[in-house]
């Protein structure tokens, strides 16, 4: 499970230089599925709206509500209320999952949540949030969570996290085109020697290794991680973007931040150290026994 977020940090740092210059990474990620594994492309219609959700309520949503807030304030900012997700999780998770409302899990959660707020350095910036700004970082958060939520529902119906991711970005790709058809049309009548033939390898290992693995490794641990404590063990994320900005690029973080990782790292094996059992639904046991 933070095996995604590992993943999604460490090439963060490459669009630290630079990101996606015409090309997306999406499209490389489809042309490579199309012509490998055909049958998990196989869907049931009745499930499209699952889909539909993950890509364009979760994805889309999260996607646009997360760049809407950094308009409106900063990156720590959005960063911050990015991880309200944990919080939303929980609660969705009672009711249609049947997960418990503990103490340990609200523990955890405030301890990552804080620790993610020290790592960002959003503390010492003097930030003023509008009602706006906050309206749109929680929504950042809902969204973000909407996908823990319609992937463990697709779990238990039986597909496989590669059949998931897949389909979550054709909707994503779908849901995304109102808002960037203008600029398509205007790609399509500029001439292709305009894209930097450097931009090729980086939106490669984009596509890679900051889009397909870590939603394919998130996916995954849900099959075996409550999903009330998914988005909780996520939480690492900003500790690697952290570790790998001191390693790659000498950013020594603050005593604050230092004091969020450790914060993190001990909600992480804080909540781990309760063992419950991961429910194990008809879907997931089919999908097992097929493989």
């Amino acid at each position: 499970m933070g095996h995604g977020g590992h993943l999604r940090s460490w090439f963060k740092a490459l669009s630290h230089q630079q990101y996606d210059d015409g090309i997306s990474p999406r499209l490389i990620y489809f042309s490579d599925f199309a012509v490998k594994d055909r049958s998990a492309l196989r869907i049931k219609i009745r499930d499209l709206w699952l889909f539909a959700c993950t890509g364009i309520f979760s994805i889309v949503l999260f996607n646009f509500c997360y760049y809407k807030t950094m308009s409106l304030s900063t990156l720590s900012v959005a960063a911050v209320l990015l991880y309200t997700a944990p919080f939303f999780v929980m609660f969705i998770s009672v009711p249609l999952f049947k997960e418990k409302f503990t103490l340990k899990k609200i523990g955890a959660c405030l301890i990552a949540f804080v620790g993610c707020v020290l790592v960002s350095g959003v503390t010492g910036q003097g930030v003023r949030l509008t009602p706006a700004c906050l309206g749109f970082g929680l929504m950042t958060g809902f969204g973000y969570a909407l996908y823990t939520v319609f992937g463990e529902l697709l779990l238990r119906r039986g597909y496989p996290s590669l059949t998931i991711t897949f389909y979550t970005f054709v909707f994503a790709l779908i849901g995304t085109l109102p808002f960037v058809f203008k600029d398509l049309i205007q790609l399509a009548l500029t001439p292709a020697a305009i894209i930097p033939l450097g931009a090729v390898p980086v939106a490669i290992a984009m596509a890679l290794f900051n889009t397909v693995f870590p939603y394919l490794l998130y996916t995954g641990g849900l099959k075996t991680v409550a999903p009330d404590r998914a988005p909780i063990i996520a939480t690492v994320e900003p500790v690697v973007a952290t570790l790998v900005g001191l390693v790659i690029f000498s950013e020594y973080p603050s005593v604050a931040g230092w004091i969020g990782i450790v914060l993190v790292v001990f909600a992480v094996i804080f909540l781990n150290l309760e063992t419950g059992k991961k429910h194990e639904t008809e879907g997931i046991c089919k999908t097992e026994s097929n493989a």
